[in-house]
């Protein structure tokens, strides 16, 4: 008796019954789809978060607004990881899924208390969802993406209240002319981000965003007497140092001491026969245009000056990725073993002015599966939200 009752002592410190956790995993639920209920649907509003460092979130996406909230219990993570599930695989839908987990909780619940079993109420559910499925294969309806009526619709559709009138109308018309274009068999498999770059700029109405075949990289001119516009060139691909004298270059690891006048000759007319022969190597290659992944030495960008050669360093590796095809090039590892059949082509290569800053445009032939929409907005949230809804409509 001692025992069990120390037993009993034991578990009532902090013991809860299973029906009440049942209860608390139920609650919690049916309050997290509570939050998303009123920015559902077409008269649904935008939610605005602050930080506890006084950063101010406004958004209409689901997964956006569950990803910000702070929470510990394991359901409400639970139901953000399935937000988070069908806004990856199917682009849309993050803010029904949870609102429809809430209410059949919510009903499931009356079930609990009516003495039905668990097992039984999910098995009810799996049946339900089956029947559903059946109704909607037969009320669907199929439809070419050229169908620019249809197109439109679904684009409206999933704007919902994000945004209104002539704005609506625009950015529905970006979904679709990407959608067109990303759709081709040669993208399959590739995820959105891969298949459409996203550049945000501020400083402008969201009317101003366009869509470019081919890459914008926000980057300005590395050299002043480098070329502001350049037709049908072409492009190398570089994934290696252009900085011989870099301790850690990939192909030249040199060091030298000079103590008399007549090395410091040398070492200089030295110096200027890497760099000619390397710009000798690019030039015979037949490129006009050099992105490397690495560094490029500030002498060696005056020598590609002076031959007319555009030349950027530094550039990222999905950047590299996309360059390659927009230009049909093969990224190289070594400038030594670059042949004009590892050169991509472009149709032009231009500097823009955009909100007062220079960037990069590399217009690709027809055949090019990059993608890149300039996304403009008064203030940087407008640009990121504007981004998450056309990467989600893009992905539905």
């Amino acid at each position: 008796m001692a025992l069990s009752g120390e037993l009993t002592s034991v578990l009532s410190r902090g013991y809860s019954r299973w029906r009440d956790v049942r209860r608390t995993n139920i609650a919690v639920a049916v309050v997290i789809s509570e939050i998303l209920r009123t920015m559902l649907g077409p008269m649904g509003m935008s939610k605005m978060m602050v930080a506890e460092t006084g950063d101010v979130f406004v958004t209409s996406n689901g997964r956006a607004m569950l990803e910000r909230l702070r929470v510990s219990h394991p359901v409400a993570r639970g139901l953000i990881g399935v937000a988070r599930t069908q806004s990856e695989f199917a682009g849309d839908g993050t803010k029904t899924v949870v609102i429809l987990t809430g209410a059949l909780l919510r009903e499931a619940e009356k079930l609990l208390d009516q003495k039905i079993h668990a097992t039984t109420i999910a098995e009810g559910y799996r049946k339900a969802a089956s029947k559903a499925m059946e109704v909607l294969e037969a009320l669907a309806i199929s439809f070419s993406t050229e169908n620019d009526v249809l197109m439109k619709s679904v684009a409206r559709t999933f704007l919902g209240s994000s945004f209104s009138g002539n704005v609506q109308e625009y950015v529905a018309d970006l979904i679709v002319k990407a959608v067109r274009l990303v759709s081709a068999e040669k993208t399959e498999g590739m995820p959105v981000e891969d298949r459409v770059c996203f550049v945000k700029k501020t400083g402008c109405d969201v009317n101003a965003s366009e869509l470019f075949c081919g890459v914008v990289i926000n980057r300005g001119k590395p050299h002043p007497k480098m070329p502001d516009k350049m037709t049908n060139v072409k492009v190398a691909l570089l994934n290696c140092s252009l900085h011989p004298f870099l301790r850690k270059s990939d192909e030249w690891k040199k060091e030298y001491l000079v103590d008399r006048r007549e090395q410091l000759a040398t070492f200089i007319d030295g110096e200027k026969e890497i760099y000619g022969d390397i710009v000798s190597r690019v030039k015979s290659a037949g490129a006009s245009v050099v992105f490397c992944r690495k560094r490029i030495s500030e002498r060696l960008v005056d020598y590609f000056a002076r031959e007319g050669v555009l030349a950027f360093e530094l550039v990222s590796e999905k950047d590299m990725a996309r360059l390659a095809r927009a230009t049909g090039g093969r990224i190289v590892s070594y400038v030594k073993d670059l042949t004009g059949g590892d050169l991509g082509f472009a149709k032009l290569v231009e500097f823009r002015k955009v909100a007062g800053d220079e960037m990069l445009f590399l217009e690709c032939c027809g055949n090019s599966t990059a993608v890149t929409l300039l996304l403009r907005g008064g203030t940087v949230e407008v640009v990121e939200e504007l981004e998450r809804t056309i990467k989600n409509g893009v992905k539905a």
